[in-house]
């Protein structure tokens, strides 16, 4: 494994750091999304079968991998940029869904679009009062590009335990409005 650690630009973890939010996952089976070689035309479906898949990479990166003495890394830039597309694609598919355009990158605005059901559905999963919530959101509504472009920023935040909560919400909850 020191070899992974060395070729990648992981980040490095103390693995008995106090501080340590990024926990690995139980593994699950994600349905592989099939893509041919023409044009693929974006749905509700489309977009949420993206939105599972993209999730399920950001949680390949983000999971703990052990690299030597007692240091765990992880693959934290493509993780965070995968976990802002999927939770964008989530948020584009429920919104599709109602039968509304989905353009954009901003995740609080695509959020504004998305019918009150799905808004509270999230809100309440992620687990803050609706003010917070919306907050948090503001801060990270840009992490898609900003992640996706990390280098042409003197300094770039992001709340990960947020970031990992409003991932599971949005992916579950377009995952139960497709059933609905």
């Amino acid at each position: 494994m020191k070899e992974y650690c060395e070729k990648t630009n992981g980040l490095l973890f103390d693995a008995n750091a106090p501080n340590n939010t990024i926990k690995s996952r139980p593994r699950k089976i994600v349905q592989p999304l099939i893509v041919g070689l023409g044009a693929l035309t974006m749905s509700a479906e489309s977009a949420r079968q993206l939105s599972a898949a993209f999730s399920e990479a950001s949680e390949r990166c983000l999971t703990e991998r052990p690299c030597g003495d007692e240091t765990l890394a992880i693959v934290l830039v493509p993780g965070i940029v995968c976990a802002a597309l999927s939770i964008e694609l989530g948020f584009k598919a429920m919104i599709m869904e109602d039968g509304k355009i989905a353009k954009g990158h901003n995740l609080l605005k695509l959020f504004h679009r998305l019918g009150p059901w799905s808004q509270n559905a999230i809100v309440h999963s992620v687990g803050l009062d609706r003010k917070s919530f919306e907050n948090e959101l503001a801060e990270m509504s840009e992490a898609f590009v900003q992640w996706r472009y990390v280098y042409e920023y003197d300094e770039v935040k992001i709340s990960i335990g947020f970031l990992d909560k409003l991932l599971r919400a949005t992916v579950s909850a377009a995952s139960n409005e497709r059933r609905a």
